[in-house]
């Protein structure tokens, strides 16, 4: 797989640079586009990424959002055992599971990419470390599809 070169580098970079986006216009377009893209990513493609972070949001050269580094993309289907991600926006079902225990991928996504979306918003991360007995994380439990319904 190839991809364009970024001279406008990622998220990470962006938000290490100008802090959160209090500009609830272009927060949402850059939600929306994180949106589209991981619902593609699911629906289309069938993957999870299980890796999301700001550091794997390239911004492209026509500063459209793409999701890169898929190094440890896994069918939509398959039951995942195996710890993937990054500590910090990892879902607290994969930080807690015991040996041999498996996590839904879509649902380990958008964790993820709530934790992205908070640090976009915000400008600093929710946590350190995602608990399941965080009052918060039994929102989460709804259906992924959920979430790619932006408000109007």
């Amino acid at each position: 797989m190839t991809m364009e070169y970024s001279d406008n580098g990622d998220l990470f970079d962006l938000t290490t640079k100008m802090g959160n986006f209090s500009d609830k216009a272009i927060l949402r377009h850059l939600v929306s586009q994180l949106c589209s893209g991981l619902d593609h990513l699911h629906t289309k493609a069938e993957h999870c990424h299980l890796d999301l972070k700001l550091d794997n949001i390239l911004i492209g050269n026509d500063y459209k959002l793409k999701i890169c580094d898929l190094g440890f993309a896994k069918p939509v289907s398959e039951q995942i055992t195996k710890t993937y991600g990054t500590y910090n926006y990892m879902a607290p079902e994969i930080i807690d599971k015991k040996t041999g225990e498996h996590y839904n991928g879509v649902q380990a996504d958008i964790f993820s990419l709530g934790v992205i979306i908070f640090v976009l918003y915000i400008g600093k991360p929710p946590f350190s470390t995602a608990k399941s007995t965080d009052r918060y994380y039994s929102l989460l439990k709804r259906k992924p599809e959920s979430y790619f319904r932006l408000a109007p």
